[in-house]
Order: C-alpha cells, then sequence, then structure tokens
C-alpha cells in the first residue's frame, strides 16, 4: 500500500498481524468462524501475515532484483 501511495490506517501490532513475536501472546488467542462452501462452520484462528516476492528468470531487468533480497515492510 505504501508503494502504491494508497491510503492505509497504520494498526498497532497487537491487530496489525505483522510482528511473528506477537503470535503466542496475542494472534494465537484469536478465533472466529465463518460458513465454507458447503455451509459449515469454520473455525479459523489468527496468523502472521507472510509475504513472498519472486523475480521471473526473463523478467525485464531482472537481475537488478536479484542483487539483494527484497524487503517488505508493512
Amino acid at each position: 500500500m505504501i508503494s502504491a501511495h494508497l491510503p492505509y490506517v497504520a494498526l498497532p501490532d497487537e491487530i496489525n498481524l505483522s510482528n511473528p513475536d506477537m503470535a503466542k501472546q496475542w494472534y494465537d488467542t484469536v478465533s472466529f468462524s465463518v460458513k465454507d462452501s458447503a455451509g459449515k462452520d469454520k473455525v479459523l484462528h489468527t496468523q502472521p501475515l507472510v509475504y513472498y516476492a519472486a523475480v521471473l528468470k526473463n523478467a525485464p531487468h531482472g537481475a537488478a532484483w536479484r542483487v539483494k533480497p527484497l524487503s517488505i515492510s508493512c
């Protein structure tokens, strides 16, 4: 969102799911129910968000991205 210059609200680590160190203390204590495609209740548990990025071998200027790992902060 930051790189796309979109508006956002900065949330504290306790609720934004971006800090793996908060998993045991906060994120693991939360669950919620949703209906699956068959209409049955399914319990979901929160977990830290993880983003991965990859550069295709034949991407234009792909070599420039392989010089160092890409790091994204939310």
